[in-house]
């Protein structure tokens, strides 16, 4: 074989292998908490992870949007409204989002492009 052939096949390898939906180099897989607390005066629906006893909040981008509804509607008749726990893989998007409270507040949230969501049963 040529060696510019064999440069080719490797190429089109590699840029099958990046072309995943998890990149492992950016994305976090975690455990999280789905929470909507609007109706206690807390915020509206957002991710709580928790790592090494910290505590981080998140919202969801708007492309991810559709992901996290399923997980809300399929969730809602067996565990309620305001909390479900979910395996989360995500990414920081270095973005920050806006998030109702309660009293007509609003929380600013790193923003998270979530890869895959999957109630926890």
């Amino acid at each position: 074989m040529k060696p510019t052939v064999i440069f080719n096949i490797l190429l089109v390898l590699g840029s099958l292998a990046c072309s995943s939906k998890i990149n492992p180099a950016t994305d976090t897989k975690s455990v999280a908490k789905l929470v909507n607390m609007l109706p206690v005066d807390g915020c509206d629906w957002h991710f709580t992870v928790t790592s090494n006893n910290i505590t981080a909040e998140y919202a969801a981008s708007e492309s991810s949007k559709e992901k996290v509804n399923a997980i809300i509607q399929a969730a809602t008749p067996k565990y309620g409204v305001y909390s479900v726990d979910v395996d989360i893989t995500y990414h920081l998007t270095g973005n920050k989002k806006s998030v109702q409270c309660g009293w007509g507040k609003t929380s600013e949230m790193d923003e998270i492009e979530i890869s895959e969501i999957k109630l926890i049963p």
